[in-house]
């Protein structure tokens, strides 16, 4: 309570994350990020012979894959946004401790610090979803142009078959 009449901030206008930060500027500006789409392990399996799939299912599942590819793309750049305010948080921390600490070799005596080690995992985890979900993003984006040029072949079929 201290905090917001010395600060003189309302409730609803507290310092927060960098992520909740940028998403309020993205809903100011009327714009909506992905929901997650939910879709059961099924609906998205891509089958390693693509013509068991027929025209409707190949198109259902390319809007199935891109649907949740934008949703795993918004994922990643929230990810990335937690890793740069982990990597923030981190560094900030650290150089102050560095001014504080008298002992000769300052670098082991950060990496004994209890909270700089917790701000270290911190920006670790934060890099491991990062790499993850950039996997995920590399995997869906195959999964499409498969999906993708399987189309394109049929399409070529088809008119190849009209010009008999």
């Amino acid at each position: 309570m201290a905090l917001k009449k010395t600060l003189k901030i309302k409730p609803n206008q507290l310092p927060s994350t960098l992520r909740e930060k940028t998403e309020r500027w993205i809903r100011s500006r009327g714009l909506k990020l992905p929901s997650n789409p939910n879709f059961k392990d099924d609906e998205l399996d891509v089958p390693a012979d693509l013509t068991t799939l027929n025209n409707i299912q190949l198109n259902n599942l390319m809007n199935r894959i891109t649907i949740l590819a934008d949703y795993i793309e918004t994922e990643l750049a929230r990810a990335s946004i937690d890793e740069l305010d982990a990597e923030t948080a981190y560094e900030i921390y650290t150089a102050k401790l560095y001014l504080t600490i008298k002992a000769k070799n300052k670098k082991m005596a950060v990496s004994v610090d209890d909270k700089a080690v917790k701000l270290q995992n911190d920006f670790n985890v934060a890099s491991a979803k990062v790499k993850l979900l950039k996997a995920m993003v590399n995997s869906r984006d195959k999964q499409y142009k498969a999906l993708s040029r399987d189309q394109t072949r049929r399409q070529h079929q088809l008119e190849k078959a009209k010009s008999y």
